[in-house]
This record gives C-alpha cells, structure tokens and sequence, in this order.
C-alpha cells in the first residue's frame, strides 16, 4: 500500500537499512562508550613458586601472577586498586575459606610490561602519573600482580597446612563515566621456590 508517494515496502525496507547501520553505532555510543575491562590468567615461564621472604623486617610470601587485561570498550580504564577478597584453601583438612583477608595481606604490587617485555613495578596511589596503569579502549595489555601474604596471619598460618589456594583478586577500574570492579579467580599449588611445602619456609 502506498503511504505518500513511497511504498509501504520502501519504507520497511528503508527502516531496515537505518536499523542495520544503527547496529554499530549502539555498540560503538552506548555499549562501548565505557571501558569495560576483563581479567584472564597467563601461564607462562615467567609465572614464580610462592618465595619466602621479608619485606619491612616482616616475614612474607610473595609470588608473581601474570594476568592479561582485555578491554573490549572504546574507553580508556584506569586500574586504581587491587584487593584479595577471598581464598579458599585445600589441603588434607579438605576446603578452609578465608573472606577479606584485609589483615594478612601486607601489600599487593602491579607490574606493567611493555610490548618489548620491559617491566615497570606501579604505584597505584599515585595520582600523578598514569603510565602502566591505563588499559586503553580495545586494547590489551600484560601485567603482573604481587601479593605479599604474612606469614604469621590468618591466612599465612592456614597456607602452611594446605596444598593448593583459590586466589580471588579485583581489580577497581575507573573511566571518566563509572568506578567499577572486575575480578579473576588464580589457582596455584602452595609450593615454596625449592619445590617443598610452605611449612618448611617458615
């Protein structure tokens, strides 16, 4: 049936022309008008074994974990902090969850490498300078995070006795639109660098 002096089929057919080029333009304006920044595991040779060590005179675990962060948004993400919110522990005792091990946590470093594999340790309190810390819009970039657990804390005290942790780390991401979190959960044995338990470091 004519409408005015187009066809009806015109303009459906103009009406699917506009809503198929508009596609691109919601993903491009709206869904991707905001970083949106994703965590992955990388297992690599540069991946340690927990390292027994002291760290301000205080005894501690440390080990490096290399993640990938994916940015599948057109906007820059700026990594601001880091946080463990929960381990879960397995061992001959069977599974020991710990929530928010704030207190056992001395601190947690970012490293940044480049793409010809430089390595930059970051400081994310500072607010100075952005360099290493910003995932830029469809775009990767390789890092590394270092928790420093005491060994004399909850959660110290419970790695000796156990064989494998459940790491759950989050990133806080922020854009010049939100603050949000995401996170990536990190399996590793909990092996000292000689190969032995944990037990034996201390």
């Amino acid at each position: 049936m004519p409408i005015g002096s187009l066809s009806a089929g015109a303009v459906l057919g103009a009406i699917a022309t506009l809503t198929g080029a508009g596609i691109p333009l919601i993903y491009r304006y709206v869904w991707g008008s905001k970083s949106r920044v994703s965590l992955s595991i990388l297992t690599t040779i540069e991946d340690s074994e927990w390292r027994d060590g002291r760290n301000n005179n205080l005894p501690v675990w440390s080990r490096r974990i290399l993640v990938r962060a994916s940015n599948s948004g057109w906007r820059d993400g700026l990594i601001s902090q880091i946080t463990l919110d929960e381990v879960v522990l397995s061992g001959h005792f069977g599974h020991s969850v710990v929530d928010a091990p704030e207190d056992s946590v001395h601190k947690i470093e970012l490293e940044h490498y480049s793409e010809t594999g430089e390595k930059t340790r970051l400081t994310l309190q500072q607010r100075t300078s952005y360099s290493g810390k910003i995932v830029g819009g469809r775009n990767d970039e390789l890092m590394g995070i270092i928790p420093f657990i005491l060994q004399e804390s909850e959660l110290g005290e419970k790695m000796k006795e156990a064989d494998e942790g459940l790491f759950k780390f989050s990133f806080t991401v922020e854009d010049n639109k939100r603050i949000y979190s995401t996170s990536v959960n990190v399996s590793t044995s909990l092996n000292n660098s000689a190969g032995g338990k944990l037990s034996r470091s201390a």
